[in-house]
């Protein structure tokens, strides 16, 4: 078994959505000073390698503490979308359906994750036509996961992708790295979030598991 890290590393000035609170992760206490160490982290649910709630958009019972837990792991497909970023669009002739109608996730690699870091990230990444939200609906997939910092276009204030999969009950999760990684196929993909009580998100250590 090999286990291939999807998640970006959390610290201290790392990049969040434009607008939004910065990350702070802080000691609070130290071996030096008080014998042992923990660190205060003020962030928000959707920092760094997170999933999107349904309560993230629409109102909702549905939250990191009420979903069901298999609904943050199973089955994975991996996407090569990288010519996407010319067009600017993710569009259904870029994915298999033969493969969709085997898994529970579809990983969208764009190797746009190169730009994490730097303002790059925030502008220019493709995003979902709408024939292909269409297609991940109707084959019941549980999850999209994306290399980049949003579903829509982040000036977008309709966020009319996020309105159409979570409503559906497809969770986005947002933010992933090394996609590049995993093989097309024959792998699992993990994305548990914490239990937070009515959580629209939160921050997940997303793998690849290949057996």
């Amino acid at each position: 078994m090999k286990i291939i890290d999807l998640t970006h590393v959390m610290k201290t000035g790392m990049p969040v959505f434009p607008g939004t609170t910065d990350a702070s992760i802080e000691d609070s206490f130290t071996i030096e000073k008080d014998g042992f160490s923990e660190k205060l982290m003020t962030i928000l649910t959707h920092t760094g390698t997170h999933l999107d709630c349904p309560k993230h958009m629409i109102h909702s019972d549905q939250t990191t503490d009420t979903v069901p837990l298999e609904q943050f792991f199973g089955k994975g497909v991996r996407f090569d979308c990288r010519n996407s970023i010319d067009t600017g669009l993710i569009t259904p002739e870029q994915l298999d359906e033969e493969k969709l109608k085997e898994v529970d996730f579809a990983l969208f690699y764009t190797g746009w994750d190169t730009y994490w870091g730097k303002d790059t990230y925030f502008s220019g990444y493709p995003t979902f036509a709408d024939e292909t939200i269409d297609l991940l609906i109707k084959h019941r997939i549980k999850a999209v996961g994306l290399d980049f910092i949003s579903a829509d276009r982040a000036k977008s204030t309709a966020f009319e992708n996020h309105r159409k999969l979570l409503p559906n009950n497809c969770l986005i999760v947002e933010n992933l790295t090394n996609l590049k990684q995993l093989p097309e196929t024959g792998f699992y993909f993990a994305c548990f979030p914490l239990k937070i009580f009515e959580g629209d998100g939160s921050p997940v250590r997303a793998v690849g598991i290949i057996l």
